[in-house]
């Protein structure tokens, strides 16, 4: 018994601790406020003003319920990929305000675009699920999506590029895939969008895939999707729907694009399609960047006793995407 409460005061003490050494800081206009501890980002959200910038260290910044951004705000984590000691987690988040930037966050369960929103900005981030049916000027950039929900709606100029996306299904030509890497569009009749340069596996056990109108398919790599071994080397035939706009589409296997294996890791698939050193069609996902566009420190030395004349040495160094 003795050891059980032990345990459990040790596992209190280590959230307390974690809790402890969140930091949020927030920047508006030449003014910089640190926050801490459990509710540091919900307190930088509430002292916040349109056009600020919050700033979150690594850690689990809201581990459960909904986080409404009611406000023009850009908020930055250390990032989505990695170690978990590197990363910025947050739970859910529901975009309600225009001009809403979103960068280096692991949302664990979705983020949902609301009441018509203008111009979010989602870059450099995992999130679980996509949702939101009307809302327009939205860019997802340089991802990992588990789930693009975002189907049917009046959305408008919808647009998800150099990202890697496990599951979708579009409905809407007001919806651009770009440069993408998308492992699983369900059924036969391919949901119709706009794609370009991307690798798309297609769910379904028949010999052909039918691409829907009034889609627009360019320089797209199709695949079979299927868990079953005996489909992963088989080709399938293309087809397209009457009204269909279309060049230089190409099918090839899953074994041959993936190895056979899904895997939802930052890495994005940069090999080019071709046997030798020539680049053949898209390469889906690639010009994927980990990091946000913050300095993020990679090292540090803080000289432990002062010098002659009373000062302390002090060697950072950062790295920040371009």
């Amino acid at each position: 018994m003795k050891r059980i409460i032990f345990l459990a005061l040790m596992a209190v003490g280590a959230f307390y601790a974690q809790a402890q050494s969140l930091t949020a800081t927030l920047q508006q206009g030449d003014k910089v406020t640190p926050f801490y501890g459990e509710n540091a980002f919900r307190d930088a959200y509430e002292a916040a003003e349109n056009g600020a910038l919050i700033t979150l260290s690594t850690g689990n910044h809201m581990r459960d319920g909904y986080f409404d951004v009611r406000k023009s705000i850009t908020i930055i984590g250390s990032g989505a990929f990695g170690e978990d000691e590197t990363i910025s987690y947050i739970n859910n988040l529901n975009i309600y305000a225009d001009d809403v930037r979103i960068e280096g966050l692991f949302i664990r369960e979705s983020i949902e675009f609301r009441e018509w929103v203008k111009n979010t900005r989602v870059l450099h981030c995992y999130a679980k699920n996509l949702y939101g049916s009307e809302h327009t000027n939205t860019i997802i950039d340089q991802c990992v999506i588990d789930n693009n929900n975002i189907r049917w709606g009046d959305y408008k100029n919808y647009c998800i590029k150099n990202s890697i996306i496990r599951e979708s299904e579009s409905h809407s030509t007001n919806a651009t895939f770009i440069n993408d890497a998308i492992f699983k569009i369900p059924g036969a009749n391919c949901g119709y969008a706009t794609y370009r340069n991307c690798i798309m596996g297609v769910d379904y056990w028949g010999d052909d895939f039918t691409l829907q109108s009034p889609g627009v398919y360019y320089n797209n790599v199709f695949f079979r999707y299927d868990d079953n071994a005996e489909k992963k080397d088989e080709l399938a035939v293309l087809k397209y729907a009457q009204g269909c706009v279309h060049s230089d589409n190409t099918i090839d296997t899953f074994n041959h694009l993936y190895g056979g294996v899904i895997d939802l890791t930052a890495m994005p698939n940069t090999t080019a399609l071709g046997d030798d050193e020539t680049k053949v069609g898209p390469e889906g996902g690639s010009g994927f960047k980990f990091y946000p566009a913050i300095p993020r420190i990679i090292s540090k030395k803080i000289d432990r006793q002062t010098d002659a004349e009373g000062k302390i040495n002090v060697n950072i160094k950062v790295q920040a995407a371009d």
